[in-house]
This record gives C-alpha cells, sequence and structure tokens, in this order.
C-alpha cells in the first residue's frame, strides 16, 4: 500500500463515518457468488438482518418467510448454518437467495406433508441446500402428505434454481406446476420418492394456450428417484448433459423413466402436448422402464430430438434398463395420441435387454422415426426394433445382440 493509500485510509477511519465505512468493506468479504466472485454487501440482505439463527434447533421459518417476501426483487445472502423450517415460504417475485458456499446453506423441514418452497416468477435460488424430512411415507405428490421442495403454478415463469441441492422429499423435487421457463442447473437432486423434476404446462410450441417458454434442465445430477428423473408434459424443453442413476427405485412392476417426454390429459389445463424437446448428451445408469421414453396417450409429441445420450446396463444395484431409447404410446383402445418426425441420433446403448424401441398400440399413430447413427452393443435381444408404426433406420452400428440386430 502507497503512502498516499494509507493517509487516505487514516482520514476515513478517523471521520464520523469511519466505523460504518469499515464495516461495508468487512461486510463485501462475507459472501461469494457460485463462481467465487465476491458480492458488494451492499447489495444485499442477510437472513440474519431478519432474525434468523441457522443454529439448526430454534424455528428461523418466520424469519426465512419475512426476508424472502419483504420486496421484490430483493437479493439476499443466507449465511452458513442449518434453518429450521416449519411450514412453506413463499417468495415475492424476482428475490434472490444465495448461499455463501457450496453445502453451507441448508433450509430443512423436519417432515414431509407440507411443500417446502412456493415460488414466484423470476426468483433465484443459487448455492441453497433445500432438505425434506421424507423417511418411510408412501403419499406421493406435492401438497399434504407428499410434499415437494419447489411447488409452482400456472403464471408462475422464469424461476432459475442453480448450484443446489434438493434432496429428502416424499413429492418431486421440483414441480412447475403450470408454471413455464424454468432453468435448472448444476444442481443435485437426490431421494425423491416421487419425480425428482415435473416440467407441466402450457409451455412452448403447438400449446392451445401457451404461456411461456420451456425450461431448460441442465448438467445436474440425479440419483436415488423413485419415479422419473425428469417428467415432460410440456414443449420446448431443453434436457442436456444431466447424469442419471437409479431412477424409478418406487415400485416393482411399474415402468419408470429417467427422462420421459409424455403428451396427455392433464388435470385443469386440459390436453398438454410434448413437443420440440430437445433430450442430449445425458448420462444414464439405472432406470427402471425404458431410460428415455416418447409418447403420446392424447395430443401430440411430435419433432423431438433425442441425441448423443450414453446408457449403461445396471449393476445389480441398480434396477434394470430395458432400453435407452423407446418411441411409443398407450396400447389401449382409448389412445388417441400422434408421435411424428421423432430423430434418434447418435446414442449409445451398451448392455440392454433391447437397445432402442419403437413400439406401441394399433389405436395411436407413430411415424417418420429416424434412427440413424447410433451404437448398440451387447443387447440381451434386439439392437433396434421397429414393432409398430413407420420408421428409417440408417448408419447404426450394432454388435452382439442375443437374438438379432433387427427386428
Amino acid at each position: 500500500m502507497t503512502i498516499q493509500s494509507r493517509a487516505f485510509l487514516a482520514l476515513i477511519l478517523l471521520s464520523p463515518m469511519g466505523p460504518a465505512i469499515a464495516q461495508n468493506i468487512q461486510g463485501k468479504r462475507e459472501a461469494v457468488s457460485s463462481y467465487g466472485v465476491p458480492i458488494s454487501r451492499g447489495n444485499f440482505v442477510s437472513l440474519r438482518d431478519f432474525g434468523a439463527t441457522g443454529n439448526g434447533s430454534t424455528d428461523d421459518t418466520a424469519a426465512v418467510q419475512a426476508a424472502v417476501s419483504a420486496q421484490p426483487y430483493q437479493k439476499i445472502i443466507c449465511p452458513a448454518g442449518t434453518y429450521k423450517m416449519t411450514s412453506t415460504v413463499r417468495f415475492a417475485a424476482g428475490v434472490l437467495i444465495l448461499g455463501v458456499g457450496p453445502g453451507s446453506c441448508i433450509l430443512k423441514w423436519g417432515s414431509n406433508g407440507m411443500d417446502g418452497i412456493a415460488p414466484a416468477s423470476d426468483m433465484v435460488i443459487d448455492n441453497v441446500t433445500l432438505q425434506g424430512g421424507w423417511t418411510s411415507q408412501s403419499t406421493i405428490g406435492c401438497g399434504a402428505g407428499g410434499g415437494c421442495a419447489i411447488n409452482g403454478g400456472v403464471g408462475i415463469n422464469n424461476v432459475t434454481i442453480r448450484y443446489s441441492t434438493v434432496t429428502g422429499w416424499a413429492g418431486h423435487g421440483i414441480n412447475t406446476g403450470g408454471g413455464c421457463g424454468y432453468v435448472v442447473t448444476g444442481n443435485t437432486i437426490q431421494n425423491t420418492r416421487d419425480d425428482g423434476i415435473l416440467l407441466v404446462g402450457l409451455c412452448g410450441a403447438n400449446q392451445t394456450a401457451s404461456d411461456g417458454n420451456g425450461s431448460t434442465v441442465t448438467g445436474n445430477l440425479f440419483s436415488n428417484i423413485g419415479a422419473n428423473s425428469v417428467d415432460m408434459n410440456s414443449s420446448n424443453n431443453e434436457i442436456g448433459w444431466n447424469r442419471i442413476t437409479r431412477s424409478g427405485f418406487r415400485e416393482t412392476g411399474t415402468d419408470f423413466y429417467a427422462i420421459l417426454c409424455s403428451a396427455g390429459t392433464n388435470g385443469g389445463l386440459g390436453v398438454i402436448n410434448c413437443d420440440e424437446n430437445n433430450i442430449h448428451d445425458n448420462t444414464i445408469i439405472g432406470t427402471r422402464g425404458p431410460a428415455i421414453d416418447i409418447r403420446a396417450d392424447t395430443g401430440t409429441a411430435n419433432r423431438n430430438l433425442v441425441a448423443h445420450n450414453i446408457g449403461q446396463g445396471a449393476g445389480s444395484d441398480m434396477p434394470a434398463i430395458t432400453t435407452l431409447v423407446q418411441v411409443d404410446s398407450s396400447v389401449g383402445a382409448g389412445c388417441s395420441g400422434t408421435v411424428d418426425s421423432t430423430l434418434v441420433i447418435g446414442n449409445t446403448a451398451n448392455g440392454f435387454a433391447n437397445g432402442l424401441v419403437q413400439g406401441g398400440g394399433t389405436f395411436c399413430t407413430i411415424t417418420n422415426t429416424l434412427f440413424a447413427n447410433n451404437t448398440v452393443t451387447n443387447s440381451t435381444h434386439y439392437g433396434i426394433i421397429v414393432a409398430y408404426g413407420t420408421a428409417v433406420t440408417m448408419g447404426n452400428t450394432i454388435s452382439g445382440s442375443g437374438t438379432a440386430d433387427l427386428y
């Protein structure tokens, strides 16, 4: 430090505002972003400012609620600690809550039967652990009896969850609930009895009442998910660069999926299409049913891209994966859906019962599927099956099939 700098600092500290300035300078060292960039304390408030203790035993619900609802677009630091939560916390629009380091800020709900967070549009959760209390509850879904870490709704759009951990929920980890434009990136999502993420809403292409863009789910780690790791009942989503292990453990005899794109009727939202999704560069190990499934019972599942995903047959401690990619529909007479122009390109499947499958019932329409440049090895039965509908296979490399390469 130069003589001039020291003299200037001394003048500041001797001034009437000196202590406050020094405190502000120190405060700027209290938090860093997910990228390790220091954050100016002057732009943030702290959960501690609202009375939260983070000691793991004091009920901090009221303090956290006061902080996240004080004003829209508030920026909040969550200092290291475990914050005991006993009810659902409702955010104001645009609020950012930021943990000061990986795994250091834990919002912990003691039991399920309630949702953790009721989100608002434009809010951001960064570097925060959302821990539920699921142990043995058989009830699934959001709300009473189950409980989701984040439970959205129609018109609640553009929510971001990044570099955080979601664990221990009897319901879904994240449920958009009709909202659109979620960004879910760099998280660990684990130990949920229901879906890891449920993307449901009239979002994206070809929806009769579209209210926003699709969502982005990238770079996440999924493990020990009771149902589907990513369940899509919406359009224009990107699902990429995720690693998924042990998905669909909840019930034997029931197919669950690592990634499901399903068109159909969903409660008050009516028929929701699952069109123009980009499912790419995911690694999948251990799923009770097909790893990736594109289907339509009603509505359309059209123009979906499934590219450059890698699937490995499961070990003895994980559910068996029947196939890496399945393009299908309901086999029942009530099926009226259409699956058209699915592109299955450049995927790698090793050690499945069947590598890639197109099947379904005679009451639905499956047309114009392209299976191209995929690598399928060591299938127990078939490399590629086209059992129903129309498809083109070209440029695929298939070896080690137990029954036949193509059917």
